[in-house]
């Protein structure tokens, strides 16, 4: 991108900047920080960890906020309002907690983003990392990949100044994760602004979740009949290739196994229960 013209610029991406909204005048300033690899949001905008001080907070309170620190405060039409935010830490599900344990920056760096005492042991940082990070995560696929295995979701989790920035039912900045980086602008002027943080409940973080349907445990009264050898389907060319033990086939027939091992979360396990004579397990990646 260093050598690119601003033509071959909008040539490759002027479909995600309209598709994302991303208003006509920001398009020259965006272009000039990606190549300049310009990350200038500290220019702008304080980071202020909030103090609880004796107060019990909840488990979605947020650690920290962003406040603009101009006087003239922000309008919404300056073209050079648009800012880049990095991905300070970019995993797969599998390799998070290695990565934890063998990069000492990474673990300091992620303790305070999200606000964890850092002065425990690695295995007890590590841990709970691992248990927080779920509220900074974000992810993407790789559409084009060969295999099932390479479009199963990357996740990231963006840099102190993208994980300070909370969510509204009313935003007042527009944050779009489409293009390498997340880019956050204005749709609205910062002038006289109140910045007290409006702080969401559960039921906010819950609204698009997709509930499962529960099982019909009339259905599983009898225990499942064992068998010497129980036929498999999945979807990971891994496990097709590795899974050699004798008690369990390969099948293509989704209909004909016993085991269903998906990559996709599976959520009908009542439709599942109701099929009889049937001893199917599901497991998903998350």
């Amino acid at each position: 991108m260093v050598h690119a013209t601003y033509d071959t610029f909008l040539e490759n991406h002027r479909n995600q900047l309209e598709s994302s909204g991303i208003p006509l005048y920001f398009w020259p300033t965006l272009f000039q920080k990606i190549i300049k690899q310009t990350f200038d949001a500290g220019n702008i905008f304080s980071l202020l960890q909030i103090d609880y001080e004796d107060q019990e907070h909840g488990k979605y309170d947020p650690v920290w906020q962003l406040q603009i620190k101009l006087e003239e405060g922000i309008k919404h039409t300056d073209p050079h309002h648009i800012y880049l935010i990095d991905h300070a830490w970019t995993f797969r599900i599998e390799h998070a907690k290695n990565q934890l344990l063998q990069i000492e920056s990474l673990r300091e760096r992620m303790a305070t983003i999200m606000g964890i005492d850092s002065e425990m042991n690695k295995n007890e940082l590590c841990q709970k990392i691992l248990d927080e990070m779920w509220k900074y995560t974000n992810s993407y696929s790789i559409g084009n990949a060969e295999n099932i295995e390479e479009r199963l979701p990357v996740w990231y989790i963006m840099d102190e100044v993208g994980s300070a920035i909370q969510y509204s039912d009313k935003p007042n900045f527009h944050e779009q994760e489409r293009i390498v980086y997340s880019l956050p602008w204005k749709e609205m002027s910062f002038l006289n602004v109140d910045f007290n943080h409006l702080e969401q409940g559960a039921d906010y973080f819950l609204s698009g979740h997709i509930k499962e349907s529960l099982p019909i445990l009339e259905n599983f009264k009898e225990a499942f009949p064992k068998k010497n050898r129980y036929k498999v389907y999945t979807e990971y060319d891994i496990i097709k290739e590795h899974l050699t033990d004798n008690r369990f086939e390969v099948t293509e027939d989704e209909d004909e196994a016993d085991i269903l091992w998906y990559t996709k979360h599976f959520k009908n396990f009542k439709e599942l229960s109701e099929i009889p004579q049937k001893f199917k397990k599901t497991t998903k990646d998350t």
